[in-house]
């Protein structure tokens, strides 16, 4: 025998080797998609295999191995070889696993509610729970304990394939809509952990000539209501009805105000008409990019989306044509916070 053919041959076995490994988790998938797991045998994978069941046998010391390799086979198809350690991955599997989800719905149905995924999904938990603590100190910070464990626990389930199912058995969500919402959940959990409100702002003011149509606009971008505003004739405040207690009030242009007498709240008066106001406001919406264009196009005023130095996108929405508001949707909120960190602005610093 020649030497090239010596050295070639073991590269040939292990070529057939992985190839009947291939052909035989096909079967195991194909036979999920109408078999339960637990239901699930050797001979029923060998007939979809069309080999003996000696030859499984030979690559495949137990049933139980051989759905152990299907199922890291499986990982790999929804990029999940490695597990979720920081919060924007943590957002970002949900969004991109739960449509996969859909495609397999019978197989990862079977894998959620059956006690041999449960045992498949358990022997890996250590590393997944090492996974989210990562995640959770890298989007809240070092929280006290119980604090940390309950909010790793809660985004653990909030990411899984038990989270998709409930979605979309009790509440006929698709794998997207169900995956944005888990996401949605998860930003918000990690915003509302202890510290993240230090820097947040509540309300602020805002000028308008007309007040009742700008709060009526605001209100729609926000999804949220409009409410007199007692301590300034004349204005309004828009809630947004999140747990933040975020508001717009919204005055008429010619008001400024004073600081008070004595122990008395501020004060406040008519002046001239300032003309463009020489501030504005970035706002978060849930709606879209046309919706918020349509909504400008209904009232005559002009929005038009703009780079801010290719750090993040807003839509320029602008009230009567005089406030700006820069308007983030769900697509360009990510880059803004991650174009608006202490260390991104230290990056642009050096540039």
């Amino acid at each position: 025998m020649k030497a090239h053919q010596v050295t070639q041959m073991p590269n040939l076995r292990q070529q057939q080797k992985a190839a009947t490994t291939d052909l035989i988790l096909d079967a195991v998938g194909n036979c999920l998609a109408d078999t339960g797991l637990a239901e699930l045998s050797i001979e029923m994978v060998a007939d979809a295999a069309g080999i003996a069941k000696r030859t499984i046998y030979r690559h495949f010391a137990t049933r139980e191995l051989m759905l152990e390799a299907w199922w890291a086979r499986h990982k790999q198809s929804i990029n999940q070889e490695q597990f979720p350690d920081t919060a924007a991955a943590l957002a970002a599997f949900a969004r991109r696993a739960f449509p996969k989800f859909d495609e397999e719905a019978t197989i990862m149905r079977g894998m959620v509610l059956s006690e041999q995924g449960r045992a498949m999904t358990l022997a890996a938990n250590q590393k997944r729970m090492q996974a989210i603590r990562a995640a959770v100190r890298d989007g809240a910070g070092d929280l006290p304990e119980p604090q940390a464990t309950r909010l790793a626990a809660t985004v653990q389930l909030l990411q899984s394939a038990t989270a998709w199912l409930t979605m979309r058995e009790y509440w006929g969500l698709s794998g997207e809509e169900a995956g944005e919402a888990a996401a949605q959940a998860i930003e918000a959990l990690f915003a509302a952990a202890a510290g993240r409100t230090s820097g947040r702002i509540f309300h602020a003011p805002i000028p308008a000539v007309d007040p009742p149509r700008v709060a009526r606009v605001l209100a729609a971008i926000w999804s949220g209501q409009v409410m007199p505003f007692d301590p300034v004739p004349g204005a309004l405040v828009v809630l947004a009805g999140d747990a933040h207690g975020s508001a717009i009030e919204v005055y008429p242009a010619t008001t400024c105000l004073v600081p008070g007498q004595d122990d008395a709240m501020f004060d406040s008066r008519d002046r001239a008409d300032p003309g463009p106001a020489g501030v504005h406001l970035a706002l978060a919406t849930q709606l879209g990019e046309a919706e918020l264009h349509a909504l400008a196009a209904q009232e005559g005023w002009r929005s038009v989306r703009c780079s801010r130095g290719g750090l993040f996108d807003v839509i320029e929405f602008w009230l009567e044509n005089r406030f700006m508001v820069e308007l983030l949707t769900p697509d360009m909120q990510a880059a803004y916070r991650a174009g608006s960190s202490p260390d991104a602005w230290r990056e642009a610093l050096k540039s």
